[in-house]
This record gives structure tokens, sequence and C-alpha cells, in this order.
């Protein structure tokens, strides 16, 4: 999904005779349309206190431990100008190397810019455009919130897991290209690895059940802004008891 909002220029030709023309004063500041590449990516792994074999794979995140099979990795980029207008935005979707990075590129009015970039895990689609939320509603990347299908199950798992950036570009001088924007969680993440001696090791696979946590009420956000990289305070939920089940 492509949407340059603020590159039509419907005048007839009276503003600038072609697409790609661009007038040049003499202080050096453009004005018409200049070119933008940018590639972003997410991190492949986090640290943490997992085994140091790696046998937890806790380390690891959701880019290597959801199936590329069943969910595909969604980039959202918007692109807003000085005074907060969404002059771009645009989809790209990740389909089996969750580690690898992905390229937007366009043209937009020589401005400076915010670049805001979110990523999450969505079902797997055959097609590009529009790509239905998952657990995330990305409408507007300044309120991202739940959707309706995350339970503290989903919460619980690297299917969760999402990313952001945001990056500021001033593109009143030159076409620009950047490259290695990473992107990174939005939020903390809690693991409980268990480390402990089986009773009776030998051909046993003994292991707890499932694992409660009793937030005791505890007000919790539940939008986000990845284009201040903030919460929304006045959107909270309260959580008491968390049960769910060891993997």
């Amino acid at each position: 999904m492509k949407k340059n909002l603020l590159s039509i220029l419907a005048l007839g030709g009276l503003l600038f005779a072609s697409s790609c023309q661009m007038d040049e004063p003499d202080a050096g500041i453009l004005t018409g349309e200049v070119d933008f590449s940018i590639t972003a990516g997410i991190p492949s792994g986090i640290t943490t206190y997992s085994p140091a074999d790696g046998a937890a794979f806790s380390h690891l995140g959701g880019a290597n431990n959801v199936d590329h099979e069943i969910y595909d990795l969604r980039y959202t980029l918007e692109v807003y100008d000085n005074n907060n207008v969404l002059a771009y935005e645009e989809v790209k979707i990740v389909k089996d190397n969750f580690s690898s990075s992905v390229n937007f590129s366009a043209r937009l009015l020589a401005k400076k810019y915010t670049f805001v970039f979110w990523a999450d895990f969505i079902t797997e689609v055959n097609q590009q455009e529009n790509p239905a939320d998952l657990y995330y509603s990305t409408d507007d990347l300044r309120s991202i919130s739940y959707t309706e299908s995350t339970t503290m199950e989903v919460l619980c798992s690297d299917i969760a897991d999402a990313y952001y950036a945001h990056e500021e570009i001033d593109l009143t001088n030159s076409s620009q290209t950047v490259s290695n924007i990473y992107l990174h969680r939005p939020f903390g993440k809690i693991r409980f690895i268990a480390t402990d001696i089986l009773s009776n090791p030998t051909g046993q696979t003994e292991r707890p059940k499932s694992v409660s946590i009793d937030f005791k009420g505890a007000e919790i956000p539940t939008s986000f802004n990845a284009l201040t990289g903030e919460v929304i305070q006045d959107n909270t939920t309260k959580v008491n008891l968390v049960t769910f089940n060891a993997l």
C-alpha cells in the first residue's frame, strides 16, 4: 500500500514543468520534489539471561520464533511534515526471513519530515495491498492500539512482538538515501525461564503446566504514539491475575 498525499500538484503544470523538476535558489534551499530511499530492519535478537547454549530461544524473539509459514512481518511507514500533516505512507511485507530489512523509496516535496516506522506480525497474505491488522490497530501510527484478537495469551507469546522507530530527515537541500534504520520494541518483555533440576531427570519431561502473575490491578497503557515514542496516558486498562500455559 502506497499513498503520497502531498506530492499531488494539480495546477496543470503551472507550478512545475515536470515532476522531476526542482528549482535551486541561491540560498541552497530546494523547492519542488526530491527523492528519498530509506532502509529499515528489526534486531535479530535481544539480550537475555537464557542458558549459554541458547536452548530456551528466548533471546531470539519473534524474528526467529514466529512461524513464517503462518505469519508475515508487516512494516508500515508514515511520513509527517513539520505541521504534523501526513505526507506519505506505505506498507511492506516480509514473508520468510524476518531478520531481512526492507526499503522504501518515493518522491516528496522538499521539506523537513519525521519518518515513523512500525513493524508487527500479521496473518500470511498473498499480496501487499491493505493487509489486515491482526493484533495491533495501525490506521494511525500516532495512536496504535490492541485489536480485539489481542488476548493475554497472545501477549505472552512472541507473536505479540512489535517494533518502531522515528527519524527526522531534512529533504530541503537534496535527495537522500538513508540506511540502517533499526526498529526497537516500544515495550518491556518479562520472560520466566525454569532452571531447576527435575526430581527424576531420567526419561522425565517434568515442567510447570501453567504460570500465574498477579499485577494487583495495575493500570497498563493500551495505546502508543510511534511519532513521539510515548504511550497515550488516557488509554489504560486494569490487569489483575494473568495465567498462561508454560511452553
